[in-house]
């Protein structure tokens, strides 16, 4: 049997040994619900730990969800010469041999491990070597001979002295040496890890950011030391260690307040309060318009008209991509606010926002509740940026909220995402959404915002900035800027502010309206040329593209939209460029509380991974036809990326033949899911102003070889035209009347139909009361149509 033995670890610079400090960061990991860093299951979290006293048969007794039992020697300074390292390796033999003494039960090499936790300053040769030699075995398959085990000297040495340390142990338990299949099976139970637990160490920053995500009241530092304390207080534990719940009792006698503990609704509002605040605040920093040093606010007024709706009743925010969604909500909340009214406000992918939803509903409901109450005055949910969540299961719990908070009283909710994801969610969802923003009150949105494509909901749209707007920037900025404005087709991108801000940070980089600048007439080229002045700059141009490349497969990959060090770190990531690209204002490092890992970095605005989608990943014909020719689950976050690379193969060529070509090879694919058939004729749907746009198309129509992915590629263009509310016969007719033209001379027996175009024509002439009629009869005779095409 085990005899007692001295504590594991020296003491640290805050009184406490390492064996505290050890306890401490797994009681984090219990608290987080994170997944120890062995090759348990990454599903199997901890049970209970607990801190043994000195003396005792091993420093610490870990046990899994799944059963498993994990002994812990902490070391903070472990030599592999040193007797402490010869007399650790002869209580894991004794223990192993001895294990159902202990524990009740015989050991099982499936769930039951043996682990060094050692310290940065301990040898080399054991936190590397001997690390990388155990993990071999794990991996190796079959039984490899002792001989093989090694592949340096310095593996060699320790790996010699832990043979010997294991066998003498052996002797002494078994009064035997072990076979060498036995010896096997034991470096198979054996593992290392080292934490760094000192107060800038990797490990101690990483509990620090589970911790974070899980307190209610209290600070980090405080709950690190009341954990440590609980560590070195062995008569808090019980035989059986502390558990999650004994974890956050003790917690709260320090007046730390845990998720999932008892409730003080008092500290849960200011909670709420502050992450709000926070999310406001971290919001403006990516969305504020500075021109020169100075802050300008453009959205102001909009703000004050979407308060005054959303007062009246929930309303639901719709917009294209950086038209100022984000920075309108943020003035709206401050609007709430500063009239010291309830306010919530939601970024959603956020570490705050992924916590508040990632609560107990009923506790959440019921401290809003609380909230209004006691402010005696009503208040608001703000969501912002739905579209963030693109697949249905990651929106799913916003969604949830959204519908809850909608039947509190005295609650109004304001949401908020991009035209093309409302007009593509999922019918679920979209019921759900409907019942809160109900529609039929439509009539108390001011008129200049509503939009007749989704009249089912009470929508709110951003519009573009008006004259007055750019004037404000054109008063406040280098003349140059005002130059800029002046030119047609660079004045009509500003009117989104996204693009308004590029044009303002190019012609301050520059100085001048260059000759590129001048030529940069749509969103992808502007994007483009800012990256090639921030991004594609000299030696680094490959180098800083290529972590671009790197960091949009990788999210693609996971689907979502940021990445912590240690994925980045995997994937072969240059961090001195994305250092770089974080000075560029192209990336940014955020917090991803509640993970293990800490740092992450993400794209600063959305329109900029779209981007880099489009440009660095399916512009790469071996990641463009697995991306858009299998509904994977990915296809949801990149489907802004596909629109906008079809809008830049769009833009190639005047005739356009190239684009025409790769959507055409979409169409002939029966494995393309018909969003993204949709996605690539989206460009024809929105820019085609001549019957020479749509030649190729209609060529195709004609061509035997080509006809099936023509046909295709005409019913996803009519059905996207549907979508959009497009008038088909804007511009007295062209070029849509000159496409069904042209699909009527290849058929027979379509005079009918061709005949009711020209009437629905007329009647879109008409009154405006009948616009809306006409428009539906339009849109079922162009589906009768193509209906009648499809069936040739």
């Amino acid at each position: 049997m085990p005899g007692r033995r001295r504590t594991g670890g020296s003491r640290g610079s805050g009184g406490y040994s390492y064996q505290d400090e050890c306890g401490a960061y797994f009681a984090t990991l219990l608290l987080s619900a994170a997944a120890l860093p062995l090759d348990w299951s990454t599903d199997v979290r901890l049970s209970t730990v607990r801190v043994e006293v000195p003396g005792s048969f091993v420093d610490i007794v870990l046990r899994g969800e799944h059963g498993g039992v994990c002994l812990v020697e902490a070391k903070r300074n472990l030599r592999g010469s040193s007797s402490e390292f010869a007399s650790a390796i002869r209580h894991f033999v004794e223990l192993y041999h001895n294990f159902a003494d202990r524990f009740g039960r015989e050991y099982l090499r499936e769930t039951d491990r043996l682990m060094f936790a050692v310290g940065p300053r301990s040898d080399v040769r054991i936190k590397r070597d001997l690390r990388e030699i155990l993990r071999r075995y794990e991996t190796i398959g079959g039984w490899p001979a002792i001989a093989d085990a090694t592949s340096s000297d310095d593996e060699n040495e320790i790996f010699e002295r832990f043979l010997s340390c294991v066998r003498e142990s052996w002797e002494g338990v078994t009064q035997g040496q072990p076979s060498e299949e036995e010896l096997v099976t034991f470096f198979r139970a054996m593992r290392v890890i080292e934490l760094d637990l000192a107060a800038d160490g990797t490990e101690r920053r990483n509990a620090s950011d589970l911790l974070r995500a899980q307190l209610v009241t209290g600070n980090v530092d405080s709950a690190w030391e009341s954990l440590c304390a609980l560590a070195q207080d062995r008569s808090t534990v019980g035989n059986a260690g502390f558990g999650r719940e004994d974890l956050v009792s003790l917690l709260l006698r320090h007046n730390i307040e845990i998720i999932g503990g008892p409730i003080n609704v008092d500290n849960a509002i200011v909670r709420l309060s502050r992450g709000a605040e926070t999310a406001a605040n971290n919001t403006e920093q990516v969305t504020v318009f500075r021109v020169s040093g100075s802050l300008i606010n453009l959205r102001a007024a909009i703000a004050t008209d979407l308060y005054t709706c959303a007062e009246e009743a929930p309303i639901f925010v719709v917009g294209e991509p950086g038209i100022g969604k984000s920075r309108t909500l943020v003035e709206v909340y401050r609007q709430f606010r500063g009239r010291d009214l309830p306010a919530l406000l939601l970024s959603v992918g956020s570490p705050f926002a992924n916590r508040v939803v990632g609560e107990d509903a009923d506790r959440l409901l019921e401290t809003m509740a609380a909230w209004t109450h006691r402010f005696g005055r009503p208040g608001a949910l703000i969501v912002d940026g739905l579209d963030s969540a693109r697949a249905a299961d990651q929106r799913e719990p916003f969604v949830a909220l959204i519908t809850a908070v909608g039947g509190l009283p005295n609650w109004t909710v304001i949401a908020s995402m991009r035209r093309w994801n409302l007009a593509h969610i999922d019918a679920d969802h979209d019921d759900r959404l409907t019942t809160v923003f109900d529609g039929t009150d439509s009539h108390s949105v001011p008129e200049p915002y509503r939009d007749p494509q989704f009249a089912r909901l009470r929508c709110f749209a951003i519009p573009t900035l008006k004259d007055s707007e750019l004037k404000i920037v054109e008063d406040a900025v280098l003349s140059a800027v005002t130059a800029a404005l002046s030119i047609p087709n660079l004045r009509a991108l500003a009117v989104v502010p996204f693009n308004l801000e590029l044009l303002v940070r190019l012609v301050e980089l520059e100085g001048t309206v260059s000759s590129d600048l001048e030529a940069a007439n749509t969103q992808p080229k502007l994007i483009r040329l800012y990256w090639q002045k921030r991004v594609g700059i000299g030696d680094n141009a490959v180098i800083d593209e290529n972590a671009l490349r790197l960091m949009a497969t990788e999210m693609i990959r996971l689907r979502q939209t940021s990445l912590g060090v240690e994925i980045l770190a995997g994937a072969g990531a240059d961090f001195t460029a994305i250092e770089r690209l974080t000075s560029a204002g192209v990336i940014e490092e955020v917090r991803a509380f509640g993970t293990f890992g800490g740092r992450s970095y993400g794209f600063t605005h959305s329109l900029f991974f779209d981007y880099a989608v489009a440009a660095h990943v399916l512009n790469d014909e071996r990641n463009r036809s697995p991306l858009l020719l299998g509904d994977t689950p990915a296809l949801t976050l990149i489907t802004p990326s596909i629109e906008m690379y079809f809008d830049m193969r769009w833009e190639q060529e005047s005739n356009h033949t190239q684009y025409w070509d790769e959507v055409l090879g979409v169409c002939e694919e029966d494995r393309a899911p018909a969003i993204v058939r949709a996605l690539t004729v989206s460009s024809a749907a929105r820019k085609a102003r001549t019957r020479t746009d749509l030649e190729p198309l209609c060529a195709a129509l004609s061509s035997p070889h080509r006809r099936a992915a023509a046909v295709r590629a005409t019913d996803a263009l009519v059905r996207s035209l549907e979508s959009r509310s497009i008038n088909l016969f804007m511009n007295g007719g062209h070029p849509w009347s000159d496409l069904l033209q042209v699909i009527s001379e290849r058929l027979e027996g379509v005079e009918d139909a061709a005949t009711s175009f020209r009437l629905e024509q007329d009647l879109l002439d008409r009154r405006d009361s009948l616009r809306e009629t006409a428009y539906r009869q339009t849109a079922a005779a162009s589906r009768a149509l193509l209906d009648h095409l499809l069936q040739q």
